[in-house]
């Protein structure tokens, strides 16, 4: 069974932002490895406790995005708690390594691979599970958050909507996400935390 790659935190790439000049060469942006043998624990079958945002899987997939120990909080959050991502999320993170791979066409190869590679590990890992893309009830309050709170983004909107409808907290660094998630108007997942709560709050360190 393949695992997610360990991954280096890599320069915060954004599109239309040069790479750095130390990349490793292995991948574009993170530096990622891969290999490790998946230690994959059971799962509840109630669905995920902890829904990610796009911005932790990027990684993964050879962006980096500066996030503080990455490299070491990442799987023991994949091993402490139940953790899925929306499958739009992959979606989302190909418009990104499209986007970095036009502006920056020397590491289109790279990126595209890198892509291809964490997607694979992504699919494989037992320890991170995703949702269903859609639904019925996640549609109704997607199109809340369009027509009472003018959420226009589409990606947002379901994975903010998956976390409501599953009862699950939402990790995110999406301003507009965690005031949504504030609130008594909106719908609201069981917790929206950001990447600084995770050492504290959900890993107790």
């Amino acid at each position: 069974m393949n695992a997610l790659p360990e991954v280096r935190a890599g320069p915060g790439l954004t599109p239309g932002e040069p790479p750095g000049a130390g990349e490793s060469d292995s991948v574009a942006g993170a530096g990622v490895r891969f290999g490790a043998e998946a230690e994959a624990g059971s799962r509840a079958e109630a669905g995920p406790e902890l829904i990610l945002d796009t911005t932790y899987l990027l990684p993964i997939f050879g962006v980096g995005v500066g996030l503080p120990r990455y490299e070491s909080l990442f799987p023991r959050l994949l091993e402490t708690l139940s953790v899925g991502y929306n499958p739009v999320s992959l979606v989302e993170a190909k418009w990104i390594s499209l986007g970095l791979a036009r502006d920056h066409p020397d590491r289109r190869d790279r990126l595209l691979s890198a892509y291809r590679r964490g997607l694979a590990a992504i699919l494989a890992d037992e320890r991170i599970s995703a949702t269903e893309l859609t639904g019925p009830e996640v549609e109704a309050v997607a199109d809340r958050l369009l027509l009472e709170f003018g959420l226009a983004d589409y990606f947002d909107r379901v994975i903010y909507a998956t976390a409501v409808v599953g009862s699950a907290a939402l990790l995110t660094e999406d301003g507009e996400l965690l005031r949504l998630a504030r609130s008594p108007e909106a719908p609201r997942p069981r917790e929206a935390l950001r990447w600084a709560d995770v050492p504290g709050r959900l890993l107790g360190d």
